[in-house]
């Protein structure tokens, strides 16, 4: 506005001057004609004359300056036009890009809640299939009279009544997750005898009969699997040609090292048999560390208390319902690997739904983050 006020004035200015330049002209016409018909003209005339020429120069300088200050008010509007759509036309394309991250903010929002609303789909789909799982399991029980009969009678030894059990039958009694419990554990039971069967080659009727007699002597099933792998190991340098060995075992009635490799149960029984029928403790102990190794030391006190009768101490085990048959520690070694691949699976969806959902929940942080910027405590 400055410079157009300037201009305005120059305009002006120059206007005045012009008249004045008009008005010395026509008046030096005048004095023209004066001086060419003979009159009298004044002596500073020809003062008058370069005064006015002067004069006249000026004002055409003054013209040309205010038509350049003209020409430069004008570049300085259009430059000031140029910035103002160039600011605008940023501040366009800053909310253009805004607006285009909220959308594709938005759309991935809506993709993620699609795949959790897939991955929660599975989700149920698995939990369908844990409870038919369960379901066969409770069907199973509820239709097994030993079982359920088991299960009646472990409940009657805790103090529950077992005349409303047997009116209800198990299925009814027990919740799923009550079930599923046992099933857990009469699988991890069973699998830990099946693997010990794998290394050993004792029966799972076997080990899994032993198993209080060996807790209640101060060892493990993970202490007799030791001891009877050093066995085998002493059977094959016996039949391999290690007389002295060759000779304990004869001592303990093993006449063949190869063929009693071929039957760990019926090899177990005789040597710990005749093992018992050593009077003498110290040679006892002695044979017994040359036969099972340094494991022996871990199953002496077993060996006194089984009173070297190994069958009596499954059957009393197998009356106590604690023998797991080869079967069924087969079964729940297999249901064991399915429950773990299951768990398993269920772990990932569920750390696949959670990461579906950190986008959603992220955005939502990050908008009450933006929204507390202004408080301060």
């Amino acid at each position: 506005m400055a410079n157009e006020s300037k201009v305005i004035v120059s305009i002006e200015t120059i206007i005045k001057g012009l008249e004045r330049v008009e008005r010395l002209r026509k008046d030096l016409e005048r004095l023209a004609k004066i001086k060419i018909g003979g009159g009298a003209v004044s002596p500073n005339f020809d003062r008058a004359v370069a005064s006015a020429q002067r004069f006249a120069q000026q004002q055409q300088k003054v013209q040309q300056s205010a038509e350049r200050s003209a020409r430069d008010e004008r570049r300085i509007a259009a430059a000031n036009q140029r910035a103002a759509e160039s600011l605008q036309r940023q501040r366009s394309a800053a909310l253009i890009r805004q607006f285009n991250q909220e959308q594709r903010a938005l759309e991935r929002s809506a993709a993620a809640q699609s795949r959790a609303a897939v991955a929660a789909n599975r989700f149920a789909g698995s939990q369908g299939f844990l409870s038919a799982t369960l379901s066969k399991v409770n069907a199973g029980l509820g239709n097994s009279g030993v079982a359920a009969n088991r299960f009646s009678s472990a409940l009657a030894t805790l103090g529950v009544a077992g005349g409303g059990l047997a009116a209800l039958g198990v299925g009814a009694v027990a919740t799923a997750g009550a079930i599923f419990g046992l099933a857990k554990r009469a699988a991890e039971a069973g699998s830990r005898v099946n693997d010990l069967s794998i290394k050993t080659g004792l029966s799972a009727e076997t080990l899994s009969g032993l198993d209080l007699q060996l807790q209640q002597s101060g060892s493990s099933l993970e202490s007799l699997s030791d001891a009877v792998f050093l066995l085998q190991k002493n059977l094959g340098a016996a039949a391999g040609g290690n007389d002295k060995l060759a000779a304990t075992f004869r001592q303990l009635g093993i006449e063949d090292a190869a063929a009693a490799l071929e039957n760990s149960d019926a090899t177990f029984r005789r040597i710990v048999k005749r093992l018992f029928e050593i009077e003498d403790a110290g040679r006892r102990n002695a044979v017994g560390a040359q036969v099972f190794g340094r494991a022996y030391k871990q199953l002496s006190v077993f060996m006194e208390d089984a009173g070297g009768d190994i069958d009596a101490v499954v059957e009393k085990s197998r009356k106590l319902g604690l023998v797991i048959s080869q079967d069924a520690a087969a079964a729940a070694d297999k249901f064991g690997d399915d429950l773990d691949q299951l768990q398993r699976q269920l772990a990932g969806l569920g750390r696949e739904i959670g990461g579906e959902f950190i986008p959603v929940v992220s955005s939502g942080v990050t908008a009450c983050t933006g929204r507390t910027d202004h408080i301060h405590i």
